[in-house]
């Protein structure tokens, strides 16, 4: 043989030995298998022992970043919440616009219209007349009573002057004739007497004669009182009895001047004209409805309120109205004591201040904005932090941790008192100072770890949790990285076959 050594050639296998040679073969892959799941094993031993400073800053934090961890945690937005003991709720409540005045004019009297002076939407002025109706027959009456008056007055005028001088003269000189003739009878008398004393004449011209002089005084004392009257001149009775005749044809005077005055509508305050029911030459029905008008200077609103919040509305205090979208303000002038049996509500009526039908309509909508303080223990947080909870409740997740880099969420069952706009006030297990998480809670479940981003320059670095924006992910350094992934499959180190590993038959 030469010294150089031949080739190894396998001998070629017999079929008893191709049996045999097919299991060794299968007991030689089985084998590199397992050598090389061990050397795997080894090596990520190895290249853990070559951090140590890496899993002593790992061991001493409550927020490991290993890299598996560090893969399935969520950057979250978060907040601190700080405990409220009141809020003001601004409330709208419904009203309407209504005038400070408004009228419905009509006759008091039946009649034929005869002339109409004012249209609809016209504005019309203090004392302006707006129709009229036939007033012939009221005038033709006061005429006649017009002359009765004055009778009445002639008569009074010469109660008060008295008796003429010519009727007082003519009496006085009737009772010096009855005095003569008192005189005459007198002595005629006693001269009958004598004569019948001395039988010179009869008893019966006796008598004659004394009766003669009976009635002569009697006619002489009534002509006597009635120049007494005459001259003392008119009684106050008679005066007191004509000036009352007097009165009463002023009376009637004055009452046909009403009817001629009501004979016309006249404006009873500077007004617009809102409705006009009849035209010249209608019948007017006492009573119905002829013009409607509003006042033109000033608007009112009525608005019901809750009796709660009515009684802490103060009169003469300037509230906000919205019309149309605009605010004005508004002067509360009266709060109607009794409730609405409908709405059980209060009616509070305000003035709108310099404000006038050209500007907003009467019947328009208003709404009265009202601050309300509420006293409560609560919490404001975003709306976006709220989620559904059990039993009627919602729930928040708060941040639970030291305020490292990362941490977990936890459960906390809050009740909704209120919201105003992107916010909510809620009450429940929160405490002042807690963290919770301010968005994105769809995206978490309770015990999550999540990642808090690192405050920047710009965010206050005492605060454990800053509400930052969500941090990109972050780069890790070789000694975080995962090892990688180890091949089952080995790859045979020389050129030889698998076979030729396996070992001959002796």
């Amino acid at each position: 043989m030469n010294e150089q050594e031949a080739p190894y050639r396998a001998p070629l296998p017999t079929a008893g030995r191709r049996r045999g040679g097919g299991i060794q073969v299968a007991l030689a892959t089985m084998l590199l298998v397992a050598v090389a799941i061990g050397a795997g094993l080894a090596a990520s031993s190895m290249q853990r022992s070559d951090h140590p400073a890496t899993d002593r800053r790992l061991g001493e934090s409550s927020r490991p970043h290993t890299a598996a961890r560090n893969a399935s945690t969520l950057p979250v937005e978060t907040m601190q919440v700080q405990r409220v003991e009141s809020y003001a709720r601004e409330r709208t409540f419904t009203g309407i616009i209504k005038p400070a005045r408004q009228s419905e004019l009509s006759f008091e009297r039946l009649g034929e219209v005869v002339e109409v002076s004012a249209d609809l939407g016209d504005r019309v002025e203090k004392g302006q007349p707006l129709a009229r109706i036939g007033d012939r027959r009221l005038k033709v009456k006061r005429l006649g009573l017009e002359a009765q008056h004055r009778e009445a007055l002639a008569v009074l005028a010469e109660l008060k002057a008295g008796p003429r001088k010519e009727s007082i003269a003519a009496q006085r000189a009737t009772v010096q004739d009855l005095a003569a003739q008192v005189d005459a009878a007198d002595q005629m008398a006693k001269r009958r007497q004598r004569l019948l004393l001395a039988s010179a004449s009869s008893r019966e011209e006796a008598e004659q004669a004394a009766f003669s002089l009976t009635a002569v005084e009697a006619r002489l004392q009534s002509a006597q009182k009635v120049l007494d009257e005459l001259t003392a001149g008119t009684r106050q009775e008679r005066l007191d009895a004509q000036k009352a005749i007097v009165a009463q044809f002023d009376a009637s005077i004055q009452d046909i001047d009403i009817e001629i005055e009501k004979s016309q509508i006249v404006a009873p305050y500077d007004a617009f004209v809102t409705e006009r029911s009849v035209d010249e030459g209608s019948i007017a029905q006492p009573g119905s409805t002829i013009f409607r008008i509003i006042e033109d200077t000033s608007l009112e609103v009525w608005v019901g309120v809750p009796a709660a919040i009515a009684a802490s509305i103060q009169t003469g205090e300037t509230l906000p109205v919205i019309v149309r979208k605009q605010s004005f303000d508004a002067t509360v002038r009266s709060r109607i004591a009794d409730l609405d049996h409908q709405t059980l509500t209060q009616t509070i009526v305000l003035t709108l201040d310099n404000v006038s039908p050209q500007q907003i309509v009467p019947g328009e909508v208003a709404r009265l904005a009202f601050t309300q303080e509420i006293p409560v223990d609560g919490f404001w947080i975003p709306l976006a932090a709220i989620s559904r909870g059990g039993q009627g409740l919602w729930s928040v997740l708060a941040v639970v941790g030291d305020g490292d880099a990362t941490t977990t969420t936890e459960r906390r069952d809050v009740d909704l008192i209120e919201t105003q706009g992107e916010r909510a006030l809620v009450r429940g297990t929160l405490e002042t100072g807690d963290w919770i998480v301010s968005s994105g809670t769809h995206r978490l479940t309770t015990k999550q770890a999540i990642r808090v981003p690192e405050p920047t320059d710009d965010v206050d670095e005492s605060a454990p949790f800053p509400a930052t924006e969500p941090a990109s992910q972050d780069v890790m350094s070789p000694a975080e990285k995962p090892p990688e992934p180890l091949d089952l499959v080995p790859t045979p180190r020389s050129d030889r076959p698998i076979a030729s590993l396996a070992p001959t038959a002796s």
